[in-house]
């Protein structure tokens, strides 16, 4: 009797932690929903929790974070890559993916260097999505050795397009 009093208070405080986690409004597929309790309880909020992960920071140590998340060098040599989108705790086994866009100007015109500069995730959706950069040409450093390119990049879970997060990438020329 006892067992089955607190299976059945377990269960209506699962219910409704998952009906105040759904009052957002937003629908996942059934295809995208967790397997099991475990699942679920583990990943309640996993929506939010879209970060980016340099995996090459920059060398110079100028960077300043009221203008980027994070600054990275790119060199002509290599095409990354230089960093990614993870999605959840960790950047593994997620079933859910993300897909990644992204747009780079220079950092002190605005101008549009997609052309000069393209750039790619891959795999695109995946989870983890690293971002590559084809540099055409060298480019010299900025000033100081600033990040003369901003890469401006969003993040969206597959199944579940209204949680994003975007990024603000120093991009700084190198060797």
């Amino acid at each position: 009797m006892r067992s089955t009093v607190l299976l059945a208070s377990g269960a209506l405080a699962f219910g409704l932690m998952l009906a105040a986690c759904s009052s957002s409004g937003n629908s996942v597929p059934a295809s995208a929903l967790p397997q099991s309790q475990d699942d679920t309880l583990s990943t309640a909020h996993y929506a939010v929790s879209i970060h980016a992960v340099a995996l090459k920071p920059a060398v110079r140590n100028i960077c300043p974070l009221s203008k980027f998340s994070f600054c990275v060098t790119i060199s002509p040599h290599t095409t990354g890559p230089y960093w990614n989108w993870c999605g959840g705790p960790s950047c593994s086994g997620s079933q859910y993916e993300l897909v990644a866009t992204d747009s780079i100007s220079m950092t002190k015109s605005g101008k549009n260097m997609d052309r000069q500069l393209p750039s790619w995730f891959a795999p695109s959706p995946g989870n983890p999505t690293e971002n590559y950069v084809q540099e055409h040409k060298v480019f010299a450093p900025g000033p100081h050795g600033m990040a003369k390119f901003t890469e401006t990049a969003n993040a969206c879970f597959y199944y579940y397009p209204s949680e994003c997060s975007t990024a603000v990438v120093g991009l700084i020329p190198g060797p």
